[in-house]
């Protein structure tokens, strides 16, 4: 399973590093950066087997990218639930908010989630597909245990 998730990783970077390189030269094809969440972890014990991350903490940003081309746009990661916004909330050693909800971080850049004809997440934890169900319209790219596991999340 971790080898699948690095093979995913590298895919998902080679198609970045594909769409600047087309996007220097097509302007039709833009990358956005879209903050889809917070994770403030009080202990990082838990990411270690080696003691080497007790007691240290960390804010990770939860990001989703669109990718739009000629052939569709994509959305890759829908991000951490909008419920967060109003009521942040804490899960053991995480501290989850988000600040804008993912619809009105399209809406800054002109779209609304029909507009989105491709989601795709790089794993099914929470905080990569909290955000599926708001675009029912689009072809989800998911493997079919990964859309399973979806399903149940509906």
């Amino acid at each position: 399973m971790q080898y699948f998730k690095w093979v995913v990783s590298l895919l998902f970077l080679f198609v970045l590093n594909y769409c600047f390189a087309e996007e220097r030269s097509n302007p039709q094809i833009k990358l956005y950066t879209i903050d889809c969440g917070r994770i403030d972890v009080s202990n990082l014990a838990g990411f270690s087997d080696t003691s080497d991350y007790d007691n240290k903490t960390v804010q990770f940003s939860d990001t989703c990218f669109l990718i739009m081309h000629p052939k569709g746009t994509l959305l890759w990661d829908t991000g951490l639930p909008d419920s967060l916004i109003k009521k942040p909330e804490t899960k053991d050693v995480f501290h989850l908010s988000k600040l804008t909800s993912l619809q009105d971080n399209l809406k800054k850049i002109g779209l609304k989630p029909d507009d989105i004809n491709y989601v795709s997440v790089s794993h099914s934890h929470f905080d990569h597909m909290s955000g599926l169900d708001q675009f029912p319209n689009a072809t989800w790219i998911l493997q079919n245990a990964e859309l399973d596991y979806a399903k149940t999340r509906r």
